[in-house]
């Protein structure tokens, strides 16, 4: 019996419609994905990659098929090039857990099919070209992530809504393309324009260096620009009522995660008034009453965001976590401690009670404790840094809160464990 032949399938005696369907389901298998950690320091294994099933080699079928796959592929996905220089974009990222399509350089800077570029650079940086350089792509459903990124950047840097200089371009297609890529200029109607913009003009505050360029209507670049230079903060008032009901909320949660993540969240908010361009003029409009208040909410915050923490470091099994969540309880001390001067100079009349510097002084023995415990015996020397720091700063607390029975409790588990009657 002759072997029966298998007729090839015309892909292109499909309909329109089901091909472009095809297409979709071949190229456009970006996985979504869901954040797994908090804000501010916590520990990241890297950037966010923004997995997918992907398979490209449709696209060397023929020149009708590349035309027409590469067109569904690059509108549905809306590929977004970003280029940054003289700005450490790296916490940015590993905060964010922006998904990123791909870090290196040359793919990024080549590829031809990306809606929008968006280039970073550090206006004061000299000399210019100098600093961290990035280039990478995302996709155009990350975008509202990547201004929320962005507009925490205050958080992280000073002054950096007022040293960063954003060049937007809608239509980043070359100007020239091949034949056998399809023309995209029609694609970029005024809705459409208005669509990609999307979260860059509301979520964005304080950026004055701001152009935008390319396919773009111009009255909708000008009303983008008015909106993203406009301040975010504007009434004192709101500012610490709103900082008061997040610190509460986060208090009460039911759970140590959710606490966790409200006071992470309070923290970076907080930390983004601090740093933005606002918050100047809200101690200006605030006068001392402003600014004593923010001070005690800022070293509140920070010190309270510290016990969830511990209770995670608790119950956390691997060293690189808790040396991790140990940096953040360190970095919010440090923050903590380093704002009294700050807001004493700025005219804060806010000063701690004992029991709230014992409470810090707390924070720091523990920490020091469960991240000497959690090190391997063959490092001596670093146990015995922290068993000295746990010592130090917990005799602290004890003379300035004497009768605390938990702080007392914890007393005893470090000199217990400097000891050596207990690990």
């Amino acid at each position: 019996m002759a072997d029966q032949q298998v007729e090839p399938f015309r892909l292109l005696d499909l309909p329109g419609e089901i091909r472009d369907a095809i297409y979709r389901e071949i190229l456009c298998c970006f996985n979504l994905v869901e954040p797994t950690s908090v804000k501010f320091g916590f520990y990241n294994q890297g950037v966010v990659p923004a997995t997918h099933s992907v398979d490209t080699s449709i696209l060397r079928t023929c020149r009708q098929v590349h035309r027409e796959a590469y067109d569904v592929m690059v509108k549905t996905n809306q590929f977004i090039q970003i280029s940054s220089i003289d700005i450490d974009l790296a916490r940015l990222l590993l905060s964010s857990e922006l998904p990123i399509v791909t870090m290196d350089r040359g793919i990024a800077r080549q590829f031809q099919g990306c809606v929008m570029s968006v280039d970073l650079s550090d206006i004061h940086t000299r000399p210019a070209g100098t600093g961290p350089r990035f280039d990478f792509l995302i996709l155009g459903r990350d975008w509202s992530s990547f201004c929320q990124m962005l507009g925490e950047g205050a958080a992280f840097f000073g002054g950096f809504e007022k040293n960063v200089k954003i060049d937007l371009k809608m239509n980043a297609y070359p100007e020239h393309i091949p034949d056998y890529k399809a023309p995209v200029a029609h694609y970029f109607t005024a809705e459409r324009q208005a669509s990609l913009l999307g979260s860059f003009g509301t979520v964005l505050r304080n950026f004055r260096n701001v152009v935008i360029g390319g396919t773009i209507d111009e009255q909708l670049a000008a009303s983008t620009m008015q909106a993203v230079s406009s301040r975010q903060w504007t009434s004192p008032e709101d500012v610490i009522r709103e900082l008061g009901i997040r610190k509460d909320i986060a208090k009460t949660a039911i759970s140590r995660q959710d606490s966790l993540r409200m006071y992470m969240d309070a923290v970076v908010l907080m930390r983004r008034i601090y740093g933005s361009a606002d918050f100047s003029r809200l101690v200006d409009e605030g006068d001392v009453a402003f600014i004593s208040s923010f001070a005690e909410l800022y070293f509140n915050i920070l010190l309270d965001a510290c016990q969830p923490i511990l209770e995670t470091m608790r119950t956390t099994l691997e060293l690189v976590r808790v040396q991790a969540w140990s940096n953040v309880i360190h970095e919010h001390v440090s923050l903590a401690q380093e704002s009294l001067g700050d807001f004493d100079e700025a005219g804060s009349n806010y000063e701690p009670t004992p029991v709230v510097m014992a409470q810090l002084a707390y924070t720091i023995a523990v920490s020091s404790r469960i991240l000497g415990q959690a090190l391997p015996q063959g490092q001596p020397a670093q146990i015995t840094q922290w068993k000295r720091q746990a010592v130090d700063t917990i005799l602290s607390a004890v003379r300035l809160n004497p009768t605390d029975a938990t702080i007392l409790a914890e007393r005893d588990r470090i000199l217990e464990w400097r000891s050596g009657r207990s690990r």
